[in-house]
């Protein structure tokens, strides 16, 4: 069976889109070719390469890379790369987005949620955009953000999910801001790494009631520049009982339970109560199918099976109808 297995292993794996209705280039040679005859609900699937295109969506689809690092859009150093309409509903997962003005740009889109996760952007002068009040309830998780201007914009928006990401060298990795009319509020910030920013996160104005707690904040140059009205605008950085890990934090934790004994004080609006001691598990992306358990198990059972069945028919096969075994006189 080891042996079977080792034969097995070195088989190439081939790439299939499963769930394709469009494959890039198979189908069409260009990513806007396969959206421009798209229907809504289908889904884009687009092989390793580097592709030279910027889209503006105004359907329901999803986008799907072969691999968020060699499934490669380059957006030629201007616009946006997605550019997500009111009227639009993507799901976005598997690409490397890189050299525009944005990455991903989200607009008023409240009657269509989004979903961004697994992707990487990098080198634009914004990563991720989230702009109008209107801009609810988008998940945006498992994506690698650095090398940016900014990583994530947040204007105006209210209750997206931001989770899971790593966000790193970035100028600015969070920047909450909004308006009188607009206020950038209601949002959860949560499982985020930020590493190596020159500012982690920045609250500017009429940003408030945001939940940002189980991040790590390590090693910016400034974890939180805050330039809210103290008087006005107030955020939660911990969950009542989970706050963030600071890697400039000073305190002890004397009673042994993981967290800080003292806040870790940002300004006299925004206190994490809890700040962790340690680092925080970040999350890390499955392992590849063939690092998995379950994936040679499956192999190992079927090929017991097989050798089941394949032992029975030869027995069967040297078995006369009536179950005797045939001797060998009654095989002249």
């Amino acid at each position: 069976m080891f042996l079977s297995l080792a034969g097995v292993s070195e088989l190439p794996t081939p790439v299939v889109a499963h769930a394709a209705d469009i494959v890039v280039p198979d189908d069409y040679p260009k990513i806007q070719d396969a959206l421009d005859n798209a229907n809504d609900g289908d889904t884009i699937f687009v092989r390793a390469g580097i592709y030279h295109e910027r889209f503006v969506v105004r359907k329901t689809v999803s986008f799907k890379g072969e691999n968020r690092e060699t499934t490669i859009i380059d957006g030629d150093g201007t616009g946006s790369v997605f550019y997500l309409t009111p009227s639009s509903q993507v799901s976005l997962s598997g690409f490397k987005v890189r050299n525009a003005s944005y990455g991903v740009f989200m607009y008023h889109t409240y009657y269509h949620s989004h979903v961004i996760t697994d992707n990487t952007l990098t080198h634009l002068d914004t990563g991720i955009a989230l702009a109008g009040s209107l801009v609810v309830n988008n998940d945006v998780s498992g994506n690698i953000i650095s090398n940016n201007k900014l990583g994530f914009f947040l204007s105006g928006c209210k209750k997206n999910t931001i989770s899971g990401n790593t966000i790193v060298n970035n100028t600015i990795g969070i920047r909450l801001t909004g308006s009188e009319d607009s206020v950038c509020e209601q949002n959860i910030i949560s499982g985020n790494t930020l590493r190596k920013n020159d500012q982690g996160i920045h609250l500017g104005s009429h940003a408030s009631e945001n939940t940002i707690y189980g991040n790590n904040f390590v090693n910016n140059i400034v974890q939180v520049n805050s330039l809210s009205p103290i008087e006005s605008f107030h955020n939660t950085w911990d969950n009542g009982v989970k706050g963030n890990y600071w890697s400039d934090y000073k305190g002890q934790d004397l009673g042994g339970d993981g967290a800080g004994d003292t806040p870790y004080v940002i300004d006299e609006a925004n206190q994490d109560r809890y700040p962790f001691m340690s680092l925080i598990e970040e999350a890390s992306p499955l392992p590849p199918l063939w690092m998995q358990w379950w994936f040679w198990a499956t192999i190992a059972v079927g090929i017991t099976v097989l050798a089941g069945v394949v032992l029975f028919l030869k027995k069967r096969k040297a078995t006369t109808p009536y179950g005797h075994k045939l001797h060998s006189q009654e095989t002249v």
